[in-house]
């Protein structure tokens, strides 16, 4: 690990299942770090994390959290408000189909993605490096954001959502994107052909993991 991963002493466990908190820990402590199993509640967003630092020097945490009483609010929201507060988060889940649920938008301050319900310790380690080197500064090539051309190349008929094109990223491949991840006055004027900037991670692997920020209207 680099030298600011190895400051974190403790890790922050956001799971409503009690079981997944104790496979975590386990992994987590395998990494000589504590583990700090939260029970829930959380129902307060922005006061949840404004008290991390206080316990912890990052957070693991499950993407599902609203299919229970344990929270408010998903592990994207959560970890993405993390990011803002230059607290390390890694997202965990094991539904493949998350890029149909999530805020893209979010994915922008979401440096680590664990596509597992049980992270080895080796990926904690690598995905903590990742968080820490990119909140200094230093981006993964597949998560560093260019100003580039987005183009609509439709728009459903039921308003929910609209395939993009990003020539620099794939000219032939669309990008889903919910009306919910596009600012409003980005939204007013959308239409198949209409021509934008955003901020766009064009060195992504994969569609599931490009993001898009800072849009920029005609």
């Amino acid at each position: 690990m680099t030298r600011n991963a190895e400051a974190i002493e403790s890790i922050l466990i956001i799971d409503d299942d009690a079981g997944a908190r104790e496979g975590f820990a386990y992994s987590i402590e395998d990494l000589g770090i504590t583990p700090v199993p939260e029970a829930g509640p959380i129902t307060d967003l922005d006061g949840f994390v404004a008290g991390v630092k206080h316990r912890a020097q990052a957070v693991l945490c499950d993407y599902r959290l609203k299919t229970t009483e344990y929270s408010s609010f998903n592990g994207d929201e959560l970890v993405a408000a993390c990011y803002r507060h230059r607290i390390p988060g890694l997202l965990c889940t094991q539904y493949t189909d998350l890029t149909t649920e999530m805020n893209r938008r979010l994915l922008r301050f979401i440096p680590a993605l664990l596509r597992t319900s049980s992270p080895e310790p080796n990926a904690i380690r690598t995905s903590l490096r990742r968080c820490q080197d990119e909140l200094h500064g230093t981006f993964h090539p597949a998560r560093r954001p260019w100003r580039t051309l987005v183009r609509v190349d439709d728009v459903s008929q039921d308003g929910r959502y609209c395939h993009v094109i990003v020539p620099a990223w794939n000219p032939h491949q669309a990008i889903r994107i919910y009306f919910q991840d596009i600012p409003h006055d980005v939204l007013s004027d959308l239409r198949t052909g209409l021509r934008l900037h955003a901020k766009v991670n064009i060195g992504a692997e994969s569609f599931e993991d490009v993001y898009f920020d800072e849009w920029e209207p005609e």
